[in-house]
């Protein structure tokens, strides 16, 4: 499997500078860009794919690269939704329509399946991976 591309990344952080203050009982401005620069390293140590916990912190959407049509396992747990697309025989750029599309858990892992009687189009074969799953996940903004 090839690794994850980050398409949008969080629009915030799950915490505000003015909560992550409040919680340390600072009352000043002084140390904001340290405060600052410390939540960004603690997010990236555990936020996405290269991050700890293995999951998304705050609603982003990336695109996973597959082979073909056999194991399309998503990077992340907590997916809001999933777009498939396909380069077909040809090399047009193709979607699967929604309505076909299941994201369910797997085992521990969430994967793509296909609604019944859904049929497999060839791929395009040589170059780039001829399929991409794109998702939103995660757990919404900072409240």
């Amino acid at each position: 499997m090839l690794p994850p591309v980050l398409v949008t990344p969080p629009a915030e952080q799950p915490l505000t500078l003015a909560e992550v203050k409040a919680h340390l009982r600072v009352d000043h401005d002084e140390e904001d860009a340290l405060i600052g620069g410390l939540l960004d390293a603690a997010v990236s140590h555990l936020d996405g794919w290269r991050g700890i916990l293995g999951r998304c912190l705050v609603t982003q959407t990336w695109r996973q690269d597959f082979a073909g049509w056999a194991d399309l396992w998503l990077p992340f747990p907590d997916v809001q939704g999933a777009t498939v697309t396909y380069r077909d025989g040809a090399g047009a750029a193709q979607t699967v329509d929604a309505g076909d599309v299941l994201v369910e858990p797997w085992g521990g892992r969430y994967g793509v399946r296909f609604v019944s009687g859904w049929g497999f189009p060839a791929l395009l074969t040589g170059g780039a991976a001829p399929v991409s799953v794109t998702v939103t996940a995660g757990f919404g903004g900072a409240e």
